[in-house]
């Protein structure tokens, strides 16, 4: 639970069941799901009442270890980090917009960015100076249409 568990809760569930269950006050909350091997999700606004069950579907999607996709090589898209500002260069011939996700290794969504598809550039600058962002290991996900890139990256301060 985003910006709630501060003694990093964790919840989980084992097949052949996906039932979780995480007792909470009422109120309105962002809930990130991760599993070793698929791509975290994070459902935002989900609404819990006090006394009540709320259910949330979700379905993780497997992770494909730094593929973009046969059509486009992960050469196209570049990452600096430099002086406390990461930034990310595509020369990929956009169809849909560049959204940009960067997660901890706990799998909790850090920080979103967009790069929308009629930019001359597609790049987009970070700059983490003001952001809170610790030193340490973070998972980039590049995701354009179908496509999608997953890349580790190390922030030093």
């Amino acid at each position: 639970v985003e910006n709630h568990d501060m003694d990093s809760s964790i919840v989980c569930s084992h097949l052949p069941y996906g039932d979780y269950y995480r007792p909470i006050y009422e109120g309105t909350y962002d809930v990130t799901f991760s599993c070793h091997g698929y791509y975290p999700k994070t459902i935002s606004d989900v609404q819990v009442e006090n006394s009540k069950a709320t259910i949330v579907d979700v379905k993780l999607r497997e992770s494909q270890n730094n593929i973009i996709s046969t059509k486009n090589s992960k050469e196209n898209i570049s990452i600096n980090i430099c002086n406390g500002v990461i930034q990310i260069n595509s020369n990929l011939p956009l169809n849909n917009n560049l959204e940009i996700k960067i997660f901890n290794l706990s799998g909790i969504l850090v920080r979103k960015l967009k790069v929308e598809k009629n930019t001359i550039k597609h790049c987009v600058n970070w700059d983490i100076k003001g952001e809170g962002i610790s030193t340490g290991s973070y998972i980039m996900r590049i995701r354009e249409g179908q496509d999608e890139l997953s890349k580790k990256i190390v922030v030093i301060k």
